[in-house]
């Protein structure tokens, strides 16, 4: 039988796709109509579809909502969007900072080993210290139900791409959920939720969402994609976690062990025999427990280094 392909806008973007068979399948972008909606439609449908069948014989319609995985959001919020290129300005101050211009991300397939083996729940925090424009955060925020994604970047121009995907993704819950496959659409509509993208200084971080989170039982994941980092400010870093630990352990004694350090680049140790980045603090309160293996966007099974508090 001849194939006509009909295509036309139901309420605000169904696409429809008809093939003159003995089944019609109509395939639209979510669930946009309501079983009054469905039966009108098969109905103008089965009139326009009379005119191409040579025997006039009657065809099943069937209408199928086609819904957005969450590769497809990614790939959505993040077309054009790249954290390659710096400008002078920022590659001056990131460097003056510690940090280094060069750019890298981790890999999906490594985050969904992150998520596989922490199992982020609705009462934890991530963060990323040198966020990029974010995808690692924006991943977590979409797949999985985590509470609180705070990236935290120097790169005014990376920060700006950062928003901007969080603007597109923001469009696409407040006009677009219904095309969303249902635990993504669960995700991304439940309340008190925040993904939030700063540009400031990693070293200057108001930690009031991880106190927030431990005190109420949650977990605290602090991401470092630090392989570029100066040993300087790796070893400013350990410090400032070692009297995050130590606060944390005065306050919410009851909560020891909720929070997490995952690193690329390992932390000076005070065992290292050098005098001059000795890490008290950090080595009295955090134990280097395991290494993963992830891939990254420039190599394979690059370590990761997982810091967790004393008990």
């Amino acid at each position: 039988m001849k194939k006509i392909i009909y295509t036309c806008l139901i309420s605000t973007s169904a696409l429809i796709n008809l093939y003159a068979e003995q089944t019609v399948r109509i395939i639209t972008e979510g669930k946009l109509l309501d079983t009054h909606q469905e039966k009108e439609l098969k109905r103008e449908l089965s009139k326009i579809l009379e005119k191409y069948s040579p025997d006039k014989t009657p065809v099943h319609i069937e209408i199928t909502p086609s819904y957005k995985n969450s590769t497809a959001v990614l790939d959505e919020i993040y077309q054009g969007i790249s954290g390659f290129n710096v400008d002078a300005s920022d590659t001056q101050k990131v460097t003056q900072a510690g940090g280094n211009p060069t750019y890298g991300e981790v890999t999906p397939g490594a985050v969904n080993k992150l998520k596989d083996e922490f199992k982020f729940s609705s009462q934890d925090t991530l963060y990323d210290l040198g966020c990029g424009v974010g995808k690692l955060l924006s991943q977590a925020f979409i797949e999985t139900p985590i509470k609180t994604c705070i990236g935290v970047e120097l790169s005014a121009g990376r920060v700006k791409n950062a928003h901007g995907a969080k603007k597109r993704l923001d469009h696409i819950v407040k006009h677009k959920s219904h095309v969303l496959e249902p635990e993504v659409h669960q995700n991304l509509t439940a309340k008190n939720r925040k993904l939030e993208f700063r540009h400031e200084d990693i070293t200057k971080i108001n930690w009031r969402e991880a106190f927030d989170t431990v005190s109420r039982g949650g977990r605290v994941f602090i991401w470092i994609c630090s392989t570029c980092f100066s040993q300087e400010l790796q070893n400013n870093l350990a410090q400032i976690f070692g009297q995050l630990a130590a606060d944390s352990k005065r306050d919410f004694p009851e909560h020891v062990g909720n929070i997490i350090i995952l690193t690329l680049k390992d932390f000076p140790r005070h065992d290292n025999g050098d005098k001059k980045l000795q890490n008290e603090l950090l080595d009295k309160h955090f134990l280097l427990d395991k290494k993963h293996n992830l891939d990254m966007t420039w190599s394979s099974n690059v370590t990761v280094h997982q810091y967790s508090l004393k008990k």
